[in-house]
């Protein structure tokens, strides 16, 4: 008897202390940047070019557009990835657009909000690509879950602008 006790509260520990993160820590940001030896306008466009979108982009199966006309203010996209091999649909739309320098986008999905912002910086070297992320979980579960994959949300993105460099670097 005694040991159910104490099972049943390691376990509202647990479930208050899930709580108890999700309530402390709505958001979470994190960067990811990466050096193109590339002009910003030759990385924009490889950014933008959504018949290779799904070379780069972890998981990605498909890239459609739902409404709006291409790379502009309010146009939307709706993408669809396989994640362990379930579909995760993901809806875009694009908040900011300044050609070559900055491009800011918010999606929902599978129970998270998430914002980008992603400039293009020219360097001596080429452009720098930098991604501003902040996310959101909708709902205490979601919310408690965020803090703890931040790490592997991050290093993900980093791997993906990692194969962007190389599709344009390799020139395909």
């Amino acid at each position: 008897m005694k040991v159910l006790k104490v099972l049943f509260v390691l376990a509202v520990v647990a479930v208050l202390g899930v709580v108890g993160l999700g309530l402390a820590v709505p958001q979470v940001d994190y960067s990811v940047s990466i050096n193109v030896e590339r002009p910003a306008d030759v990385v924009w466009d490889a950014f933008h070019d959504h018949e290779k979108a799904t070379s780069w982009i972890s998981g990605l199966e498909s890239f459609e557009l739902v409404s709006g006309n291409g790379i502009e203010e309010g146009t939307k996209y709706r993408m669809t990835f396989i994640e362990k091999g379930e579909k995760l649909v993901i809806d875009e739309t694009i908040e900011t657009v300044v050609p070559h320098e900055r491009f800011v986008f918010s999606s929902t999905g599978e129970s998270m909000m998430m914002r980008a912002d992603t400039e293009f910086e020219p360097n001596a070297n080429g452009t720098t690509v930098t991604s501003h992320v902040t996310m959101e979980g909708e709902g205490i579960l979601m919310s408690a879950l965020l803090p703890l994959m931040k790490g592997k949300i991050a290093e993900r993105q980093q791997g993906d602008l990692e194969a962007l460099k190389a599709l344009i670097e390799g020139g395909a």
